[in-house]
């Protein structure tokens, strides 16, 4: 699994909300019903439940939040743009977080847990992505820079 495979122009989300539960909330709300047998609210708290563990906000900027639960029928992609940044998200380098990245998965996709983690992180360590990607001003336009990075059609800088 990949992320070309999961993005697509309704994963891509202007954030309105500027606090991280309710940001969380916004990225949930966006998921479609047939994706998940648990509800948004019974998806939210176990978002939060795994960020009481440990804040999934990694730095730069970034943050990925996710899980693995029963209950999950299709893997779900959302990403998050607020480029006035989620100050109370608890980076572990203490800097607002401005982009999102949520993963819903089935309980048993370990693997592609971890692969998409890595990917993400991959593709996200380029600067000016992420600045471009803080700059978008629709969801379409988030989609096709996305799409471009992912496709090797944008030259990439690190």
């Amino acid at each position: 699994m990949h992320l070309n495979r999961l993005i697509t122009p309704d994963s891509i989300l202007l954030l309105k909300e500027a606090g991280k539960t309710d940001t969380l909330g916004q990225l949930v709300s966006s998921v479609p019903e047939a994706a998940s047998s648990l509800s948004g609210k019974e998806i939210l708290e176990k978002l939060l439940a795994r960020e009481e563990l440990m804040s999934t906000g990694i730095g730069l900027g970034l943050g990925i939040p996710h899980i693995r639960a029963a209950g999950i029928n299709t893997p779900v992609l959302r990403i998050g743009v607020q480029p006035k940044g989620i100050p109370d998200y608890e980076s572990i380098d203490g800097l607002p977080v401005k982009i999102l990245f949520m993963i819903l998965l089935k309980e048993d996709q370990q693997r592609e847990h971890v692969a998409l983690l890595s990917e993400i992180v991959s593709l996200m360590k380029m600067e000016h992505l992420r600045n471009q990607l803080t700059a978008i001003s629709s969801a379409q336009q988030g989609y096709d820079l996305l799409r471009d990075y992912l496709n090797g059609t944008t030259e990439q800088k690190v």
